[in-house]
């Protein structure tokens, strides 16, 4: 996990979500802010965007923010998210309403890999490569 410092956009890191390896895999962080608990998820590039173990001036990170709000979303269907989870409903339920923000955060990307990012967050940032590196200063590859 990265060290728990402010970045100038977010907050402070409380948690890691998905791959540790975030941005270079797909993964985030949860961050704490003045106004509450925020998941950032990065989307790394499709292999396509790979060629000879480097990738094309052309690939985009996208970032994804979302406010890790108490409660299921009111929008979908949460058997449907279980279902495509392994998680039960209640499990599911328990997680949007507990207090641990990591919790949420993990129902959070459960309702997304079901329905998909931009349900939560329609203009994400796309970044390059570079831009990447410099929001997380880390590099990449």
């Amino acid at each position: 996990m990265p060290s728990l410092k402010k970045w100038p956009f977010a907050g402070e890191i409380v948690s890691d979500v998905g791959d540790v390896n975030a941005p270079e895999y797909d993964g985030g962080w949860v961050l704490r802010t003045e106004h509450g608990y925020v998941l950032e998820y990065v989307e790394t590039p499709s292999d396509d965007d790979m060629r000879g173990g480097s990738y094309s001036p052309n690939a985009r990170w996208l970032v994804y923010r979302l406010d890790l709000d108490i409660g299921v979303p009111r929008w979908g269907h949460i058997e449907d998210v279980a279902s495509s989870s392994g998680a039960s409903e209640g499990e599911l339920k328990k997680d949007f309403e507990s207090s641990d923000p990591k919790r949420r955060a993990n129902a959070y990307m459960d309702w997304a890999g079901h329905y998909g990012w931009r349900e939560f967050d329609s203009y994400p940032l796309s970044l390059t490569k570079q831009e990447t590196e410099k929001r997380y200063g880390r590099r990449i590859g």
